[in-house]
């Protein structure tokens, strides 16, 4: 009969899966991408990056540099 509790769960099931399916579409498309990626330009890159975290005119503290460090950590950890 409609409204059961299997149908609600297959029912969630289906949206989790869709979402999932939505959320990570085109993300091996863009790791191949950076696969690719020569070593001249992921220097570049890395150059430009911290270009724009350290462009104030103060150096950051340390605090500052061990959380940016501490949070590039947990992020390796979950790839």
């Amino acid at each position: 009969s409609p409204g059961t509790v299997e149908e609600r769960i297959v029912q969630r099931a289906e949206k989790k899966l869709y979402l999932d399916q939505m959320v990570n579409r085109g993300s091996s498309s863009q790791a191949e991408a950076m696969e690719q990626v020569s070593t001249s330009e992921m220097l570049s890159m890395l150059k430009f990056g911290a270009q724009c975290c350290f462009a104030s005119s103060e150096p950051p503290t340390d605090d500052q540099l061990d959380a940016i460090i501490d949070r590039s950590r947990k992020e390796g950890d979950r790839l």
